[in-house]
């Protein structure tokens, strides 16, 4: 049976001349629903453009149904939503998401490594390859993922007296807490970040979250990830913080407070784990997170330039935290990773004199970066 779009054919205006087809969901195209979710991954049969548009509230029952999905040309989907003009030349492998403001944005936490997350291809003849525990994370199920996406949930936050425990463990394990930047907008968890000067022999600044061990990841049965943590970076003495910048930092250097935040709410938006060698890209293609380096993802090691052990928060249950570091990486260190695995990636880096201390001239440890051959 023919659909009845929710646009009638007629009404449908020239607002795009890029060729191609697409994906789109009919929470969109028949009940007139605002987009919430695009993405473009590889092309799966001539003619497509990668594109795939999602409302955010179907579930995983509703889009393996394929009667629920339709193709179409790419004018007619911008006509439901001109929002999307801009966005339509991006590359494969990104995606937007729209936030609670009704703005779409870019969702660094999508990962181009899990083809057909949302439409499936069917493959013939075609043996199901092993995945890796990082493709299961991202394979999250997608009725949690759109819930989340749509409504929302309700925001976790420590207690008075696990705050307060937690930020006593901070200065009696690192020091003196100068100044915390708030989460003035906290999606699932609040996730504030304090400011520990050097001290205790530490040459270096830490920056810790406060927040995201409210509550539980999700853990693959089997994984040896963490229920709970909190994650840190370490900036040399001389970075450009500012207390009375907003961001903590001097303009250009205010970084590592939004990535630990977008890193802290991505187990908690996408019903997923951080580990040990997980790695966040800057986009995709990854993008240079600083002017002056080619660094341009980030990937969790544990701690190991500060004796910081496991900490159990005050309350019932077990509550136990452990504590997890944000390393830029390049390009060349994260393909290691992807080929070998993060022991091998880690143990490439720890071959050179890097340290995990964020050092701005510091030198891919895999070769060249395209970064790092233009001095970007």
């Amino acid at each position: 049976m023919e659909k009845k779009l929710f646009i009638a054919p007629e009404d449908i205006k020239k607002l795009t001349t890029l060729k191609g087809q697409c994906f789109a969901s009919d929470k969109i195209m028949v009940e007139g629903k605002q987009i919430g979710y695009m993405y473009r991954e590889r092309a799966q049969f001539r003619n497509d453009s990668g594109w795939r548009f999602l409302a955010g509230d179907e579930d995983a029952a509703y889009l393996a149904n394929p009667e629920n999905i339709g193709v179409y040309d790419m004018n007619t989907v911008a006509n439901y939503d001109e929002a999307i003009l801009p966005l339509l030349k991006v590359s494969r492998g990104t995606a937007f998401i729209r936030n609670k403001k009704g703005a779409l944005v870019e969702d660094f936490a999508y990962e181009d490594d899990s083809p057909q997350k949302y439409f499936p291809v069917e493959k013939e003849d075609e043996e199901e390859e092993e995945k890796t525990e990082e493709e299961k994370v991202a394979a999250a199920p997608v009725k949690s993922t759109a819930e989340i996406r749509v409504e929302g949930a309700s925001v976790a936050k420590l207690d008075e007296t696990q705050r307060a425990a937690l930020m006593e463990y901070y200065k009696n394990s690192i020091g003196e807490i100068s100044y915390t930047i708030r989460d003035d907008e906290p999606e699932d968890v609040s996730v504030d970040v304090v400011v520990i000067p050097p001290s205790n022999g530490h040459d270096f600044y830490t920056l810790a979250t406060v927040g995201m061990s409210a509550a539980d990841m999700t853990v693959a049965e089997g994984s040896d990830a963490p229920k709970r943590v909190e994650l840190m970076i370490m900036l040399p003495s001389q970075w450009p913080l500012d207390k009375n910048e907003r961001g903590g930092a001097k303009q250009g250097f205010a970084w590592p407070f939004a990535w630990l935040r977008k890193i802290g709410h991505i187990p908690f938006r996408y019903k997923s784990a951080l580990n040990v060698g997980r790695i966040v890209p800057n986009g995709a293609p990854a993008k240079p997170i600083m002017q002056s380096s080619g660094v341009c993802g980030v990937a969790l090691d544990k701690l190991r330039v500060m004796d910081v052990k496991e900490f159990t928060l005050p309350g019932e249950g077990e509550n136990k935290v452990q504590f997890l570091c944000l390393v830029p990486v390049f390009q060349a260190e994260m393909d290691l990773k992807a080929k070998s695995g993060a022991d091998a990636m880690f143990a490439k880096m720890y071959e050179t004199e890097f340290k995990q201390v964020v050092d701005p001239k510091r030198k891919s440890a895999v070769g060249f970066s395209i970064g790092s051959i233009f001095g970007k």
